[in-house]
């Protein structure tokens, strides 16, 4: 069973304060609905 101070332990060790990359997939009908200032590739 996870608890909930596993994922907290797992958070800060390897996501808090990290840097990352966001990606957006929408359909090409539908790229309004992208994360602002989102590249069309």
């Amino acid at each position: 069973m996870v608890t909930k101070e596993d994922v907290f332990h797992v958070y800060n060790t390897y996501i808090k304060d990290k840097n990352y990359v966001m990606t957006s997939f929408v359909l090409k009908e539908q790229f309004r609905l992208a994360i602002k200032g989102a590249d069309k590739a």
